[in-house]
């Protein structure tokens, strides 16, 4: 089921808020009560940087209908702690801060739709919302069919259970086991891959299991119906420590250059991810990019200017 919800900047950073404010019930729709609309967007965060702050410029590169509507209807999934999570009601995590940031340079809101991951591009390609932000990977497919804004890099990671009583250490170890990972990723792609190794080299079978959200296969793992789980590494590392204390799982050492994450626009929405692209690149010069990323225990997966770019494996600069 789709739930939507309108996120507020932890403080008065948003503005051209869309007529009063209220509570939205219809459609699962819900937008906090009690804050202030403004239809003049402030200049900077008070107390803030002064990269996080309203640019005009930036504002006008985005579709007239949104300027118009002063929000950006966002899919999100959860359960993907750093980047994403929802505790007690409120968006915490690397996605929630940047996209406050962005926000506040772009001038409108994200109105958050939760949803599975395999729903978000076509929930784009419907209508049914306007862009994605999770720890989705960029790549050419995708590209054809969304606009994709680059926002971090990622490597694949792997956890076992404790003590790693099957002894998997590298992709070639998972030969005879269960393997899961979430559907539509490039870890699928990988788990696929690797499967039909092992049946070319005569190995035992890889049985690999797809779920539609990780929280979804760190359970199934915990339940020992899997052996692994192979995930980004960053937000796997971090569930590793915390899932029971850190005495569930262990993260192999193993990785691999996975690729790059992206905020995914449609690409009908003329504008859309350009001004999304220019509000990074205004958030990384001042440095509130890098603190954000930080902050939230991404700094290895830190872009550098060049690399915050909109379709970036189409035009190779992503390689």
């Amino acid at each position: 089921m789709e739930t939507m919800s309108t996120r507020k900047a932890r403080s008065p950073l948003l503005a051209l808020a869309v007529g009063v404010t209220a509570i939205l019930t219809l459609a699962g729709c819900s937008t906090a009560a009690g804050e202030s609309s403004s239809n003049t967007p402030p200049t900077s965060t008070p107390g803030g940087s002064e990269g996080v702050a309203f640019n005009q410029e930036i504002h006008d590169q985005l579709p007239e209908a949104i300027r118009s509507s002063g929000a950006i209807q966002l899919g999100i999934t959860i359960g993907d702690p750093p980047y994403m999570d929802k505790v007690g009601g409120e968006y915490v995590g690397l996605i929630p801060d940047l996209a406050d940031a962005v926000s506040t340079v772009l001038g409108v809101d994200f109105e958050y739709v939760e949803m599975p991951f395999p729903g978000l591009i076509p929930a784009i390609q419907s209508g049914k919302i306007q862009a994605v932000w999770t720890s989705m990977f960029d790549n050419a497919d995708r590209e054809q069919v969304i606009d994709m804004a680059s926002y971090a890099k990622a490597n694949m990671g792997i956890i076992v259970q404790k003590g790693n009583p099957k002894g998997i250490e590298d992709l070639d170890d998972l030969c005879g086991t269960v393997a899961g990972t979430t559907k539509g990723t490039v870890q699928e792609a990988t788990l696929v891959e690797q499967q039909k190794k092992c049946q070319a080299d005569g190995e035992p079978e890889l049985t690999v299991k797809l779920y539609a959200t990780q929280n979804d296969a760190y359970t199934q793992a915990q339940a020992g119906v899997l052996d692994s789980v192979m995930l980004t590494y960053t937000p796997m590392n971090y569930q590793v420590a915390h899932i029971e204390d850190g005495n569930a799982f262990d993260i192999i050492d193993w990785t691999s250059p996975a690729g790059y994450l992206a905020v995914g626009a449609a690409n009908t929405e003329d504008g859309l991810v350009e001004a999304i692209n220019a509000a990074l690149l205004q958030l990384a010069a001042s440095g509130d990019y890098q603190r954000i990323m930080t902050e939230h225990g991404a700094d290895a997966d830190i872009l550098s200017e060049e690399l915050l770019v909109v379709n970036g494996r189409t035009s190779g600069v992503l390689e």
